[in-house]
This record gives structure tokens, C-alpha cells and sequence, in this order.
């Protein structure tokens, strides 16, 4: 997700570490948008990042799977996504598709919005790159 909206010219980042996460809210303002995901929305570390950006006044955003989960409390806008859990695919892994699904979702709504900017942006990133491909084969 931080990739794609890069590509269009959207500052955006991603952090695994939760103390990087943390201190990224905190600098966060209105005006900004923070995206917390968990399947379980029991994730301490998500709800804390989501809390302290929420208490900057940025736009926040739960994406999760069950409805009444901590997240909610503090987000802005809680988005869910189902997830059937199989014998050989357990419920943290079979939430990752409809996740994937709904990231690519905003990503698509977010570049609709600013169509413009958008495209003039990704042609750009995308020349910067195109010396670095094999073959001229579009993606």
C-alpha cells in the first residue's frame, strides 16, 4: 500500500517496528491519515499506534475483521473484512486476501480522487524505473 500510494505521489510509510510506528503518529496532524491493520483487532501494538495518532487529530483508519474490537473505539473509520478460517488455512492468513483486496480498493480510490496528480506522478516514477527493465514487456 505505502509502495502504490508512493507511486502516485502520496507520501506514505510502513512501519514493522512499533517504537518507529509510535513515533511517527506522534508527528502526525490534521490534515494526515493513520491506517491500523489487524485481523483480530487485538493487537496492542496497533491499537497504541492508532490511539496516538488519534489523539494528533489525524483522520484514523481500522481495517479488521471483527467489529467490536478495540480499534474501533478510536478510529475514525473502522473498515471490515470477512475471513473463513479451513484446516489448512488458519484465521490470521485467510484475513490477509480480503485485506489485500480492500488496501488496493483505497489505493484505487485514493488515485480516482486525484486523477491528475495521480497519473502524472505514476508516469513518472515509472520512466525513472523503465531503464531498469529487462525487455520492453508492459507490466
Amino acid at each position: 500500500m505505502a509502495f502504490s500510494l508512493h507511486r502516485i505521489g502520496v507520501a506514505a510509510w510502513t512501519w514493522p517496528d512499533v517504537h518507529n510506528g509510535l513515533a511517527s503518529a506522534a508527528l502526525l496532524r490534521a490534515g494526515d491519515v493513520a491506517l491500523g491493520i489487524s485481523h483480530s483487532g487485538q493487537t496492542r501494538e496497533t491499537v497504541a499506534m492508532v490511539a496516538e495518532a488519534a489523539s494528533r487529530d489525524a483522520t484514523t483508519v481500522a481495517l479488521k475483521s471483527f467489529p467490536g474490537s478495540p480499534p474501533a473505539d478510536v478510529a475514525d473509520v473502522v473498515l471490515l473484512t470477512a475471513a473463513q478460517a479451513t484446516t489448512f488455512r488458519p484465521d490470521a492468513l485467510s484475513a490477509r486476501h480480503p485485506q489485500l483486496v480492500l488496501l488496493d480498493l483505497l489505493y484505487i480510490a485514493v488515485a480516482q480522487r486525484t486523477h491528475a496528480r495521480s497519473h502524472t506522478a505514476f508516469q513518472r516514477s515509472a520512466q525513472a524505473v523503465a531503464a531498469h527493465r529487462l525487455n520492453d514487456v508492459a507490466a
